[in-house]
């Protein structure tokens, strides 16, 4: 394996899946920007997908994080506040940045997305566990709820939605987005919690910037 070679191949297919989409650029596109031949692609990749395999992984270890999550809800005050928390600035430039290459993998190369799933689904639901026993603590979630049948309707509510963004136009993601978020929580608050959010759902709205 060519590690310089490797770097120059992933480098450049970001560059194209990014600019193009995954869909539009061959294994031809590549090697042509490189002034290499398909054979020696084929030395470093075993095909298109395997390339976009970690070419995403790339992708995805390069997101800036909205904030370390397991911590803040450690010392959070108020886990409503914290599942709307809007994104910085740099989340929502990197997923403008990649927005084509992703709407190709979510819609061409769905394995692809679901090998990355797989890898993010005990983290993710890690976080959506310790958000859940924070809110019980703090009163602001349902102490009657089976805390690992919430976590599992979320990861596939979760990957519902996902899908169904697919076939909303853009400028109806951010409202699909912030009824789910109204679902989730009117589901799942105490009185207390409710109150709270309705109270501050209007602040709350203006704020998120899915």
């Amino acid at each position: 394996m060519d590690n310089n070679l490797r770097k120059s191949i992933l480098k450049t297919a970001e560059g194209l899946f990014t600019k193009y989409g995954i869909k539009s650029i061959k294994v031809d596109d590549i090697c042509n920007e490189l002034h290499i031949s398909k054979k020696t692609f084929y030395t470093e990749f075993e095909n298109k997908e395997a390339l976009i395999e970690i070419v995403y992984d790339s992708i995805i270890d390069k997101a800036p994080r909205r904030f370390d999550m397991m911590n803040e809800i450690e010392v959070c005050e108020n886990v409503i506040d914290l599942w709307l928390k809007r994104p910085s600035m740099a989340v929502r430039e990197h997923h403008k940045k990649y927005e084509v290459f992703m709407y190709d993998l979510l819609k061409y190369y769905p394995s692809v997305r679901e090998i990355q799933a797989k890898k993010e689904y005990n983290k993710v639901s890690s976080v959506i566990r310790a958000l859940l026993n924070k809110g019980i603590t703090q009163g602001l979630f349902r102490e009657d709820m089976d805390i690992e049948l919430v976590v599992e309707f979320t990861m596939g509510m979760n990957n519902q939605a996902i899908e169904r963004l697919l076939q909303l136009p853009k400028s109806e993601h951010v409202n699909y987005v912030l009824f789910l978020l109204d679902l989730w929580l009117r589901a799942f608050c105490s009185k207390k919690g409710l109150e709270y959010y309705l109270e501050n759902y209007t602040n709350a709205v203006k704020k998120t910037n899915i």
